[in-house]
């Protein structure tokens, strides 16, 4: 088992994980950082880093319930820009076909559209 560290908003979090995921879990933890970031500096209500870091995870768990959802309807998921798209080019799905491949990408890209329609709804609030 490895152990890292990743930084999310400033700040070191101690991670274990399967030897050899250790820049799969890095680069996650970049994409967890960037949307921390994006959220704190939107000013969305965050009182202290513990309610940003909740904030984010609301967002990107109703994000991932849509996507399921559509999933489970048999929808494809439409293509969307993704606001850190330099963090999601360097994750690397290993093992996956071409297709699935495509479509963790175009998931991917479609909750960081989602996280970013959320925000701006909030912020409009």
């Amino acid at each position: 088992m490895a152990q890292i560290d990743i930084q999310i908003h400033g700040k070191s979090y101690g991670i274990a994980c399967d030897d050899g995921q250790e820049a799969r879990v890095t680069e996650l933890g970049g994409v967890i950082d960037a949307k921390v970031r994006e959220i704190a500096q939107a000013g969305l209500g965050t009182r202290n880093d513990s309610h940003a870091l909740v904030l984010t995870a609301l967002m990107m768990a109703d994000e991932i319930e849509d996507l399921r959802s559509q999933l489970a309807q048999g929808k494809a998921v439409g293509p969307v820009v993704s606001s850190a798209p330099q963090v999601q080019e360097k994750i690397v799905y290993q093992g996956l076909k071409a297709e699935e491949e495509e479509l963790i990408v175009g998931a991917v890209k479609h909750l960081a559209n989602r996280i970013d329609g959320l925000s701006q709804r909030m912020e409009d609030a």
